[in-house]
């Protein structure tokens, strides 16, 4: 299994660059740096389903398409990739994270590039 370093004091840009950016080497940057950023204040929740405040997060644009994965189907070795407005995947979310609901889909909205 590979090790993700986690980043728990402020670095260097320079360091950052050297040791992360430019060999691609992935890491996790804890709260020191995150806590003003708006994706986590604004989007998250741990109330909400999912921990996110996805009506919020994809407000900015209700009648768009989104580029949604169905990765409960496989087709031609791949997950088809269908274009969904964005009220159905809300539905489709909040379905997801309820109980009760017999939703049995794995819908990914794809890199949360919801603008095509």
């Amino acid at each position: 299994m590979i090790q993700i370093p986690l980043i728990t004091h402020p670095i260097s840009h320079e360091e950052f660059y050297r040791d992360y950016l430019l060999p691609n080497r992935p890491c996790v940057l804890d709260r020191w740096i995150t806590t003003g950023w708006v994706a986590c204040n604004a989007w998250r929740s741990p109330s909400e389903p999912g921990g996110i405040k996805i009506q919020r997060l994809l407000s900015n644009a209700p009648s768009t398409k989104l580029c949604v994965a169905d990765c409960s189907r496989l087709e031609f070795d791949a997950h088809p990739v269908v274009d969904m407005p964005m009220e159905d995947y809300l539905t489709y979310w909040h379905d997801f994270h309820d109980d009760s609901a017999n939703e049995t889909r794995v819908l990914y909205l794809k890199d949360w590039h919801y603008f095509r």
